[in-house]
C-alpha cells in the first residue's frame, strides 16, 4: 500500500513555502539593504578593472556552455538524432533562460519541451529530456551544501541565522545525490517520476551527478570572483556555506532566479561576517550580469529563430513574458493511451516539417499544450 499525499496538502505547500522563503529572506535582509549607500556602490563598480571584468564574463561564460553536458548526456541516453551542433543551441538557450528566469526549471523544461519537438523528437521523449536534466540540475549542490555542514555544526553562522534553520536546509540538499541515484538504479521508481523512460543505470546516474557537481563548482567561483573584485574579503569556507545557504533559499522561493531571496540573504550573511554591504552588493550585481544577464542575451540571439513558430511568431507564453507557457504546464510528462504505448508520435509532412499523427484517445494526465506539436490541449 503506497502513502499518498493529499493533493490540497501539495497544493497548499506549494503556495506556502515559497512565501515563507520569500518573507524570511526580507525580514533578515532589510537592514542591509536600508544601509546602502548608493554613491559608495556606484564607486565600488567603477573600482573593478576592465581586464578583471573582461576574465570574470569568460568564466561565467564557459560555466554556462558546461551545462551543455546534461543535454549531450542525456540525448545519448534516449538515442536522440539531434545534431550536435542543434543541441549545443538548444541547450544553450535552456540553459541560459533557465538561469534568467528560473522558476526551478520550469523555465528551461519548457524550452527544451518546444525545441526538441520542433526538431523531430516525440513529445514523449522531449518531456523524458527534459525531466531528467531537471531533475539532474540542483543535484550537485550537494557538493557545496555538504562542505558547509562541519562549518555550520562548529557555529559560525551562530550569531546571524539560527542552525536549525541551516542545517535543515543543507541536510535537505546534501540528500540529492542518494535520491537521484536510487532513481537511477530503480526502474520502477524513475517511472513513477518520468514514466516510460527507458532504464538510467547508476553508470549514467554517476555522469549526470558529476555534471550537476561541475556546474555548481563553476557557478561558485564565478559568484568569488565576483565579490572578491568588488572587495569582499572572507574565507573560502565561509563564502561556500553563505553561497550554498543563499542558493537554497532562492530555489524555493521559485522566484525567476531565486531573485531578491538570494541576493538579500548572501547580503544578509556576509553583511554578518562584517562585510560592506556596498561591496556586497557590488559583487552581487555584478555576478547577475555576468552569469545570468550576459548569457540570456546571447541565448536570444542564437535562439530566436529557434524559438518562432513557422509562421514567424513566436510561441504564445514566450510572447507575453512567460517562458514556462503551456508547455511546462504540462510536465505531467508522457502522454499515454490506454494501451500504454507512450506519447503522440510525430511524422514529416512534405515540406519536412513535423506535425502531429492522429491524436489517441486523451489522458487525464494531459495538460494545454498548444505550442508543442504533439500534445493534445485539455478537453
Amino acid at each position: 500500500m503506497s502513502l499518498r499525499v493529499p493533493e490540497a496538502v501539495v497544493s497548499w505547500g506549494r503556495r506556502l513555502i515559497p512565501s515563507v522563503v520569500v518573507v524570511l529572506a526580507l525580514h533578515l535582509g532589510w537592514a542591509q539593504v536600508a544601509a546602502i549607500d548608493l554613491d559608495l556602490l556606484g564607486e565600488r563598480l567603477g573600482r573593478v578593472p576592465a581586464s578583471t571584468l573582461v576574465g570574470i564574463a569568460g568564466l561565467a561564460l564557459f560555466a554556462v556552455l558546461s551545462m551543455s553536458l546534461y543535454d549531450w548526456l542525456a540525448a545519448r541516453w534516449l538515442g536522440s538524432r539531434v545534431p550536435l551542433g542543434l543541441l549545443l543551441r538548444f541547450s544553450w538557450v535552456a540553459n541560459s533562460v533557465n538561469n534568467f528566469i528560473g522558476f526551478s526549471g520550469l523555465a528551461a523544461t519548457g524550452v527544451r519541451l518546444i525545441l526538441l519537438t520542433r526538431a523531430g523528437a516525440t513529445t514523449q521523449r522531449a518531456a523524458v529530456h527534459a525531466g531528467l536534466v531537471m531533475l539532474a540540475v540542483p543535484v550537485g549542490l550537494s557538493a557545496l551544501a555538504l562542505p558547509a555542514l562541519p562549518y555550520v555544526l562548529a557555529g559560525r553562522l551562530d550569531d546571524v541565522v539560527p542552525r536549525p534553520l541551516v542545517l535543515a536546509l543543507l541536510l535537505g540538499f546534501s540528500a540529492l545525490p542518494l535520491l537521484f541515484l536510487l532513481l537511477a538504479r530503480s526502474r520502477r521508481l524513475l517511472h513513477r517520476v518520468l514514466p516510460d523512460a527507458p532504464p538510467l543505470g547508476l553508470g549514467r546516474g554517476l555522469a549526470f551527478i558529476g555534471v550537476s557537481v561541475g556546474d555548481w563548482l563553476l557557478a561558485i567561483a564565478v559568484a568569488w570572483a565576483c565579490v572578491s573584485a568588488t572587495g569582499v574579503a572572507v574565507e573560502p569556507a565561509d563564502f561556500v556555506a553563505v553561497f550554498a545557504l543563499a542558493t537554497a533559499l532562492g530555489i524555493l522561493s521559485l522566484l525567476p532566479a531565486g531573485v531578491g531571496v538570494f541576493d538579500v540573504t548572501l547580503l544578509f550573511l556576509l553583511g554578518g561576517l562584517g562585510q560592506a554591504p556596498e561591496n556586497v552588493t557590488a559583487g552581487i550585481l555584478l555576478f547577475r550580469v555576468t552569469y545570468f544577464l550576459v548569457p540570456w542575451l546571447i541565448g536570444v540571439a542564437i535562439g530566436a529563430d529557434l524559438m518562432r513558430r513557422p509562421g514567424g511568431s513566436v510561441p504564445g507564453g514566450l510572447a507575453r513574458g512567460d517562458p514556462v507557457g503551456a508547455p511546462a504546464a504540462c510536465l505531467t510528462l508522457p502522454v499515454r493511451s490506454p494501451a500504454g504505448r507512450g506519447a503522440v508520435p510525430t511524422r514529416p509532412t512534405s515540406r519536412g516539417t513535423p506535425s502531429p499523427s492522429p491524436e489517441p484517445p486523451r489522458s487525464r494526465r494531459l495538460g494545454a499544450c498548444p505550442d508543442v506539436p504533439g500534445k493534445a490541449e485539455r478537453p
